[in-house]
């Protein structure tokens, strides 16, 4: 009973960490691959390597797929309500890096981006 326990709690174990893992996946199919490779960063963990985007990747790639908002007001919404991006957070982010991942986007959201961060 004891051993058979065991081996359910390691399977549940693994399900769990399996879980874990596929709900991290992103699918990239709706970023455009021209834009894919910018601000794409490699790590390494337990012996695997990965690829991850930076933080500006990441906010340039989420704007891309939402609906187009109109004017700045309805930018900061989105960013600071809607996807609850902390303000300091994204003061402290590499505005350079944001404009120029945000500048390869032919999208509104990123454009509204690009004149947001003014660098």
């Amino acid at each position: 009973m004891i051993k058979t326990t065991l081996m359910l709690m390691d399977e549940l174990k693994d399900y769990v960490n399996k879980s874990a893992r596929i709900r991290r996946m992103v699918d990239y199919s709706l970023i455009p691959e021209a834009v894919y490779p910018l601000g794409i960063v490699l790590h390494s963990e337990n012996g695997y390597g990965f690829q991850m985007a930076s933080p500006e990747k990441a906010i340039c790639d989420q704007l891309y797929k939402i609906s187009p908002v109109k004017n700045r007001s309805e930018l900061e919404s989105l960013l600071f309500e809607d996807l609850r991006i902390d303000r300091g957070d994204f003061l402290r982010l590499n505005m350079t890096a944001l404009y120029e991942i945000a500048s390869r986007y032919q999208t509104q959201n990123l454009k509204l981006l690009r004149t947001y961060v003014k660098i």
